[in-house]
This record gives structure tokens, C-alpha cells and sequence, in this order.
């Protein structure tokens, strides 16, 4: 047996129950709607493999008002291994929502994986948010750190607009 293959032997053994939550699922005995979203289908999917493998899994259609019920989210966290969590759970701003429900994931004691889903494309700008939101650093902190740089920004424009705080090799033909 390859490590791959024993890898994989682990991780499922680990994983009993799971959860998919996204606002756009489609949970259990709902019809299907005749122009479905793609996670209709990946609801649909998922819950078809999760049971080939002897995985119990929930499809929760996400709402906003789940964050603010405790039962809601003990349903959501309570005897889960793994949680497949939609990164923007309310359209072009749910990130926040997702943000806060991975704060709730990460304090649990039982939970073993998270894997946050989406169909974006800049995987860095959200690996971004997730480090920024558990930096311990609030907007306060942040806003300081840009109004300080910004009484440079005028005489500096050219070369603060070249700067890329994502690959730092950029940077190296800027500043020898």
C-alpha cells in the first residue's frame, strides 16, 4: 500500500459525519429546481459519494439568520469531522458569513477537517482574508497602517503601484 493510498485509508476512517453548508444547496427531499445552480448538482453529488462511502452527511441551504441561532449552529457543529463550507455564503459579500462560521469551526474540539469550496479564481486573495481575520488585528489596526503610507503614496505613486505584496520576486526588480 502507497502512502497516498494509506493517507486516504486515515482520512476516511476519520470522517463519520459531515456537513455541506451553502446557500444555494439543495438538502434532502426538496425538488430539484429546472435551472439549478451548480451546487444543486454538487449537493446532489455529494451526498451520493459521502453514502458510497458510509459517510453521513448534512446539506444545509444556508441562511443569514443561522449565525444567530444557537441551535442552528449546534446542528451544524455538534458530531461533525468534516465541514464543507461555501466562502461566499450570501453572494458577492458572504465571505464575512463564512469568516464567522470558521471561527466557530475552528474553536470546536471534534471537528477534524474544514474545507472551504468556491468558484473563484484568486485563491490568494482569500487565503488573504482567512490570514487577515485570525490575525488578532481589527480594521482599526489595518486602517492605521494604510493611513500612515498614504502621506507617501503622492510622491511614490509609480513605484507603491508596481509594489506586489503577493510575490515578493516582483518586488526584486524594483529594489535592487
Amino acid at each position: 500500500m502507497t502512502l497516498n493510498q494509506k493517507t486516504k485509508e486515515i482520512i476516511l476512517d476519520s470522517i463519520k459525519s459531515a456537513i455541506f453548508i451553502d446557500e444555494k444547496a439543495l438538502e434532502p427531499y426538496k425538488a430539484k429546481p429546472k435551472d439549478p445552480y451548480p451546487e444543486v448538482d454538487l449537493s446532489i453529488n455529494l451526498l451520493k459519494k459521502f453514502k458510497e462511502k458510509g459517510i453521513s452527511l448534512a446539506v444545509h441551504k444556508f441562511t443569514p439568520n443561522d449565525l444567530e441561532n444557537e441551535e442552528r449552529l449546534k446542528y451544524f457543529f455538534k458530531r461533525r469531522d468534516l465541514v464543507l463550507l461555501d466562502w461566499r455564503l450570501d453572494g458577492n459579500d458572504g465571505e464575512e458569513h463564512s469568516l464567522n462560521l470558521l471561527s466557530k469551526i475552528v474553536k470546536e474540539k471534534h471537528i477534524h477537517f474544514c474545507s472551504i469550496f468556491t468558484s473563484e479564481m484568486n485563491m490568494n486573495e482569500i487565503i488573504d482574508n482567512v490570514s487577515t481575520y485570525f490575525s488578532g488585528y481589527n480594521l482599526e489596526y489595518y486602517q492605521n497602517i494604510i493611513d500612515e503610507l498614504d502621506i507617501y503614496r503622492d510622491d511614490n505613486l509609480a513605484t507603491f503601484n508596481q509594489i506586489s505584496f503577493n510575490d515578493e520576486k516582483v518586488n526584486a526588480r524594483l529594489y535592487g
